[in-house]
């Protein structure tokens, strides 16, 4: 999945902000540990791409932690 690096680095700078909890970034590592770009549903998949277009707003980036995490725990 190609927005998924530039996903990642706005993950890092939120985290590196505080805005995203160590905790919370920890489960994400965890999720894409287990997933491959193609086990992502149709909702990560549009999070993803949503908190890139909107690299500066913070609710699309948690949905798109919160669907990834959502479709490893469906794939576990």
């Amino acid at each position: 999945m190609s927005n998924l690096n530039d996903f990642m680095t706005g993950v890092d700078r939120l985290a590196s902000f505080g805005w995203i909890k160590p905790g919370l970034k920890a489960s994400l590592d965890e999720s894409l540990a287990t997933l491959a770009p193609s086990d992502f549903d149709a909702a990560s998949k549009a999070w993803i791409q949503e908190s890139v277009a909107h690299p500066n707003s913070l609710q699309p980036v948690l949905c798109a932690i919160t669907a990834i995490n959502a479709r490893a725990a469906q794939q576990a």
